[in-house]
């Protein structure tokens, strides 16, 4: 076999300011890459964060609707109360009545 010699690549000499722009050089890529990839990232957030708002309901809206069928429940038990006054009925205990103790002619249940 025949013998392989290793060369050893020789440093380059750099004076120390070739080396400050070098290095300068580079962190300035990676500054711009950086600021790139936090720019995307913003966006993405925002994007999110919009999505997230936009869907959401107005709660303000929902405690409105709950107040005004609230407001139509009570309206509709009032009238339920005067029309039981009005014919003489008694209400049953829970309000339910069954429909086999309705007393109207011609409508069967069994």
């Amino acid at each position: 076999m025949s013998k392989v010699s290793k060369q050893e690549p020789k440093p380059v000499k750099m004076t120390i300011q070739d080396a400050v722009m070098n290095m300068a050089q580079r962190v300035k890529k990676l500054e711009e890459l950086g600021s790139i990839q936090t720019k995307a990232l913003e966006k993405k957030i925002g994007d999110l964060d919009n999505k997230l708002i936009d869907g959401a309901p107005d709660l303000d809206q929902v405690a409105e609707m709950f107040k005004v069928h609230s407001d139509k429940i009570d309206s509709l038990l009032e009238r339920i109360s005067e029309l039981e006054k009005k014919n003489d009925i008694k209400p049953k205990k829970k309000g339910n009545v069954k429909l086999n103790e309705l007393e109207e002619p011609g409508i069967s249940f069994s």
